[in-house]
């Protein structure tokens, strides 16, 4: 079966004026002053010029030099460039090269563009990505690798991303200006501009979540003519397609928003995954990424923007708000089992008690501490 990859470049944007209800839990009230999400979703547009194929999304821009289409640069709403190079290639027992890319399909809602990779003279694969645009899902890319004249073994598609210098892990930022360094497996890296915690008003989130686990790196890289501080993401070995995998379906629209809330963890050797069927909060499990249990509901949630989750390497913890107005936040921890149940610690409590204008947006920091 094929697996399919979904992915997010994303710019969360907060004012320093977010009020802190508790040491542990943010949120972002329904007055606007207080910050920025972008919430209006807008059609996907292609414009060509000269150099670019540039796509405008409800995410932001997506760039693709004419010279180099196998390469994405990501700019936020607000212009703000926090990806300058992003691509997928192969690893394998010798240097692979990229020669004669060629755009196959370029509209408004689809990037089609396949590369050669060549080992010296002989080509060894060819690589097609598709880019699926569209007015309010996340983009999708999938990435399949057809071999040619191949003598070189097992392989691994990865993904590199380079702009931004810094892994946010907690409370400290990792310098990808570094030695290639193995990091961790995860679904997931949240990127920020700088060390200086007062500045991650802005966040990067890289997203496979729904490819499931993968190894992560950071540092230095040379690839093609570049030397890139990079994240990098190294995907299951021998693995042709990197595509999503179906995770559950749900009559709500905002099924897992927002990305800047938490909605997935690894643990005890599965993958938990969080969202909204359009009537209750609900999770399942997967060990590999691709076969899913069946849900499980937690509670009433019609919406996932009104619940976020966190996990603190042993316990889990969610916070819930409905955003009518004098609505009360609710929290609730477990540990999560190796069997995919949850072992709750407590029935679910108030955390903090209504607020006159109603509590909207949840973001969770180390809500678990």
């Amino acid at each position: 079966m094929r697996k399919k990859l979904t992915f997010l470049f994303i710019i969360i944007m907060f004012a320093s004026t977010v009020p802190l209800f508790t040491k542990n839990v943010e949120s972002l009230n329904t007055d606007t002053s207080s910050g920025t999400v972008w919430s209006e979703h807008i059609q996907p547009r292609l414009t060509v010029n000269n150099t670019h194929f540039i796509y405008n999304t409800t995410w932001g821009l997506y760039m693709f030099p004419k010279l180099q289409p196998y390469i994405c640069s990501y700019a936020s709403r607000n212009n703000e460039v926090m990806v300058s190079f992003s691509t997928f290639w192969v690893n394998t027992s010798k240097p692979l090269s990229p020669f004669n890319p060629t755009v196959l399909i370029a509209d408004n809602t689809f990037f089609k563009v396949q590369v050669d990779a060549y080992q010296l003279a002989t080509k060894a694969a060819t690589l097609t990505q598709e880019w699926s645009f569209n007015r309010s899902d996340k983009p999708k890319i999938s990435v399949k690798l057809n071999k040619a004249n191949w003598n070189y073994g097992s392989f691994k598609i990865f993904w590199v991303v380079s702009g931004w210098n810094y892994i946010k892990d907690e409370a400290k930022a990792i310098n990808c200006d570094a030695t290639l360094t193995y990091w961790r497996k995860g679904v997931s890296v949240e990127v920020v501009k700088n060390e200086n915690q007062t500045e991650w008003d802005k966040m990067l989130i890289i997203d496979w979540s729904d490819e499931g686990l993968a190894d992560v790196y950071y540092g230095r890289l040379n690839l093609f003519t570049y030397n890139l501080a990079v994240v990098k993401v190294d995907f299951n070995v021998d693995d042709t397609y990197v595509d999503p995998s179906l995770v559950g379906t749900s009559t709500s629209a905002y099924a897992n928003s927002y990305p800047f809330q938490r909605k997935e963890f690894y643990a005890n050797g599965l993958i938990w995954k969080f969202y909204s069927d359009g009537t209750n909060m609900v999770y399942k499990t997967s060990s590999d990424g691709v076969t899913w249990s069946a849900a499980t509901a937690i509670r009433e949630a019609t919406y996932g923007y009104r619940f976020s989750v966190d996990f603190n390497g042993t316990h889990l913890a969610y916070a819930y708000a409905s955003s009518a107005s004098g609505d009360s936040l609710y929290w609730r921890m477990g540990v999560p089992n190796s069997d995919g149940t949850i072992t709750w610690s407590a029935p679910e409590q108030v955390a903090v008690a209504g607020a006159s204008c109603g509590i909207h947006l949840l973001f969770l920091a180390n809500l678990c501490a």
